[in-house]
């Protein structure tokens, strides 16, 4: 079996599961409560709320697919298989869990633990999807169109997209389900972010001092690299090199408490960084469709 292919199945398998376990977050512990988190899910689960003969899995599904027609008039060949493989996993599971467990009571007796289970299933589940370069189509789609006619950026698209969504569940399903959808929907871009940009958070020290090489070679003996630029300090018009490195937290300790006992004089400034790919870091295969 050539790589590719090898790859490929991988990528459908790692979407597809993604996919089924938003469907999971979303029917037992969302719906179950009834709680719209904004996407196509909670628009259906609005209209099954005053429709109680349509179920939200069939919903779900003629929503995408009218959203997938449309988006392909308007975006063209902007849809890859994987986000078509995505969509279809996320509404069959739905319509599945509406055939053989319709209208479930809540897995958890506490409404706000179910918000919270499902926000951190879901943040799993797209986070998944996401990484292969994916979607479950929705508001992505929505969003790609308002991103090309508006140039808002895509965040801001789904934001607006996922709004209106908000806005119909305060008017249908009540004030106080509405707040717990959009407190699904913060925690679970909290989950998607820390998972895609990684839990190892490190810190980027930038040094300014005239004790540069003794500072460096103190970073040098912890396994760390450095980055010595030169400059010229705009007041005082000499040059200065400026150091960068970056460093864990521990480290950072070490680091700092160094140069306070070297070069009283010293400045620093430090940035929270995460997600560093390279040599002594991590390193991923960027994958597209």
């Amino acid at each position: 079996m050539k790589r590719k292919t090898k790859t490929n199945i991988k990528r459908f398998t790692i979407t597809i599961i993604g996919s089924a376990m938003m469907a999971v977050g979303a029917y037992f512990f969302l719906f179950a409560v009834q709680v719209s988190s904004g996407g196509v899910g909670g628009l259906s689960l609005i209209i099954n709320f005053l429709f109680p003969s349509i179920p939200i899995g069939i919903m779900t599904a003629i929503l995408n697919i009218f959203l997938f027609i449309i988006g392909f008039m308007v975006l063209g060949r902007e849809f890859g298989i994987f986000t078509i493989a995505g969509t279809a996993a996320y509404s069959l599971t739905l319509i599945a869990f509406d055939i053989f467990f319709k209208n479930p009571d809540p897995v958890l007796h506490d409404p706000l633990m179910n918000i919270l289970t499902a926000s951190a299933i879901n943040g799993v589940g797209l986070s998944m999807v996401f990484s292969q370069n994916a979607s479950t189509g929705g508001t992505d789609i929505i969003a790609k169109i308002l991103d090309k006619y508006f140039s808002i950026g895509m965040g801001t698209a789904i934001m607006f997209a996922d709004a209106f969504v908000i806005i119909l569940a305060i008017f249908t399903l009540g004030i106080e389900k509405a707040i717990y959808g959009i407190l699904s929907l913060v925690i679970t871009s909290m989950v998607i972010d820390k998972i895609l940009t990684g839990f190892n958070t490190m810190i980027k020290m930038t040094i300014i001092s005239d004790n540069i090489e003794t500072i460096n070679e103190f970073i040098f003996s912890m396994n760390r690299g450095t980055t010595i630029y030169k400059a010229i300090g705009g007041y005082t018009k000499k040059d200065r090199d400026i150091l960068v490195t970056i460093v864990s937290r521990t480290q950072y300790v070490k680091i700092k408490n160094f140069i306070n006992r070297i070069d009283e004089k010293a400045f620093v400034f430090v940035n929270t960084t995460s997600d560093v790919i390279g040599e002594g870091f991590t390193r991923e295969q960027v994958k597209n469709d």
